[in-house]
């Protein structure tokens, strides 16, 4: 387990090197074929994590494929990602509570 996950369940969006989003997953084969689902992504062997292209489709695709209530998203993410900031400002204006969680 990485420090950024805080349970063997999370499903942890980061800020990785070069400015590319990090996905720390626990192993799940539902999960493993969802995450193939998203155009462009890597998989990191040594370091254990999914990589995507920091895009707005990738971004979209990956908050598709995983419930929200699965998954924590890195603050520095919220701050620069567009497409999380609209989201979660359709979010607020519905008066829903933000299904992404923050950490």
């Amino acid at each position: 387990m990485n420090e950024d996950a805080t349970t063997n369940e999370t499903i942890t969006l980061t800020k990785g090197s070069a400015e590319l989003p990090h996905i720390y997953i626990p192993y799940n084969p539902a999960h493993i074929e969802r995450i193939r689902r998203i155009k462009g992504r890597t998989w990191e062997s040594k370091q254990k994590v999914w990589i995507i292209p920091y895009t707005t489709s990738a971004i979209q695709e990956f908050m598709n494929q995983f419930d929200s209530e699965d998954v924590q998203i890195a603050p520095e993410l919220w701050v620069e990602s567009e497409d999380l900031q609209q989201k979660l400002a359709r979010e607020v204006m519905h008066g829903a509570k933000s299904r992404y969680r923050r950490h």
